[in-house]
């Protein structure tokens, strides 16, 4: 007999089903996911200041590719944070 408080997958010729969906459960999910959106937007910001400070280090002598990327990246954040983290 099926239980109504949880999922039911099809997997094959198996049922696999969900643990039980309770507010308990319900509450520690979003908790875990909510700490784990804060820390994606902390790296992200982290890298973009990252970014920032390398921009301004360059020298604009010569102008190059990387530095009109980095530009880029200070208006679109996810560039920026690419950017500060990798190059």
């Amino acid at each position: 007999m099926k239980s109504k408080n949880r999922i039911y997958f099809k997997l094959g010729n198996k049922e696999i089903y969900s643990r039980p969906i309770t507010p308990e459960n319900a509450l520690k999910t979003a908790a875990t996911l909510g700490i784990i959106w804060i820390a994606v937007v902390v790296a992200t910001l982290v890298g973009w200041v990252i970014n920032i400070v390398e921009l301004v280090a360059m020298p604009f002598d010569p102008i190059t590719i990387e530095m009109i990327v980095r530009i880029v990246g200070v208006v679109f954040v996810p560039l920026g944070a690419l950017m500060g983290y990798f190059f």
